[in-house]
């Protein structure tokens, strides 16, 4: 509130209105200056958006589902060299195929066959055509793949999988969880 003396002008940034000094009666006037206002939701407006910007999780990166379609290599706890060939299906999943192990053949040159698969009609599988997990669905809302298993041939195991790009790296990190144990991998895309 503003006092004014002798006249009935308002007072620029009064809030609530002004009291104008009228002979010597004080009368209150209940007046609310537009421009304050104006002035006042610019500045929120302005102080919301750039909260917005910098809080909300950067975007920056490319947030189609599809940028997990490729070539990756990964290079196991054992030293082995693998490509591992990333394709959409047409039901809009996801599917991780071993397309090329580094020691394709075992000590008798004949190529190594998926002999740890629990499921027997895949032990038949050669090394570099194993499907490692199939059925993979991008959340937008995580921004990460997740929704299947991944199978680990050296092992013969399935683990639950979440699959996301690293901001730092930019590698594809893929964790694997079977019974409270998490185990995660580095995917370098080459393709």
């Amino acid at each position: 509130m503003l006092l004014t003396g002798g006249s009935e002008r308002s007072g620029p940034l009064s809030f609530f209105g002004t009291i104008p000094l009228k002979a010597w009666n004080l009368q209150v006037r209940h007046v609310v200056t537009i421009p304050y206002f104006r002035l006042m939701s610019k500045k929120l407006i302005l102080a919301f958006s750039i909260f917005f910007l910098c809080c909300i999780p950067s975007f920056s990166q490319d947030g189609s589902p599809d940028r997990i379609v490729g070539m990756y290599r990964l290079i196991t706890k054992e030293g082995e060299n693998t490509k591992i060939r990333v394709t959409k299906l047409p039901d809009g999943t996801y599917e991780g195929k071993l397309c090329w192990v580094e020691n394709r053949l075992d000590k008798n040159g004949n190529v190594r066959l998926d002999s740890k698969n629990p499921n027997s009609a895949l032990r038949s599988v050669p090394c570099d055509r194993i499907v490692l997990f199939s059925g993979l669905k991008y959340d937008g809302k995580e921004n990460r793949w997740s929704g299947t298993k991944i199978y680990d041939p050296r092992r013969g195991i399935r683990a639950n999988v979440w699959m996301w790009f690293d901001r730092d790296s930019g590698k594809l990190k893929v964790q694997g969880a079977l019974f409270g144990i998490t185990e995660t991998a580095d995917w370098t895309k080459i393709e």
